[in-house]
């Protein structure tokens, strides 16, 4: 749809933050928010050349992610997350038992980070996936 939430809702804003969109990854991020990977049959499984991502691979990235949203460097966030959340999504879909369970929360804190990051750069249609 690319309409912001309070448009939606007939709700104006004074202020209106310039984003240079493809510059901190607006685009990518949403790409990947939004891809049918989530959904079993509709797309090709994704294939590692290496083994699938691990949770302490997955804690550190996001803990790294985590520190770069705390800091405001959104463009170095928009390169970090699309990749992120490809891990994430894969670690959750590769994994079983207690790593499985583990991954879901650290992809919904990754997907959080995502949402933060946009509706901090005005784009709540998207943050709020």
């Amino acid at each position: 749809m690319d309409k912001d939430v309070p448009q939606l809702l007939g709700q104006t804003s004074t202020i209106a933050p310039q984003v240079d969109e493809e510059a901190v990854g607006i685009l990518a991020i949403r790409d990947e928010l939004t891809s049918l990977s989530d959904f079993p049959g509709l797309v090709d499984e994704e294939v590692f050349n290496d083994s699938p991502p691990t949770v302490d691979g997955l804690r550190m990235a996001l803990a790294q992610a985590e520190s770069i949203r705390q800091h405001g460097s959104f463009a170095q966030l928009g390169v970090m997350l699309p990749g992120l959340l490809a891990e994430a999504r894969a670690a959750v879909r590769e994994l079983s038992g207690d790593d499985q369970l583990i991954a879901h929360g650290l992809r919904s804190e990754v997907i959080q980070i995502a949402s933060t990051m946009l509706t901090a750069l005005g784009k709540p249609d998207i943050g709020y996936t």
